[in-house]
């Protein structure tokens, strides 16, 4: 879980949460791995409920997909 909560400390909005708070936010997240070149979000087509954060393993690299709930 710590190394969850280190790389939440390093992405906008979660960086500006005190610790306890991100612990809450680890519990909720779900983590999905897909094979190299699988298309996860087509713009204007995927709908979207919440946060995508991308992450290259063993990296610091990470991406946000979408930052808002979509209909």
């Amino acid at each position: 879980m710590n190394d969850k909560i280190e790389f939440l400390k390093t992405v906008r909005p979660f960086d500006v949460l005190p610790e306890e708070v991100l612990a809450g936010v680890v519990g909720l997240l779900q983590e999905v791995r897909y094979t190299k070149d699988t298309a996860i979000y087509h713009q204007e087509v995927t709908k979207m409920k919440g946060w995508i954060l991308l992450w290259k393993e063993n990296t610091k690299h990470f991406s946000t997909i979408a930052n808002r709930t979509s209909a």
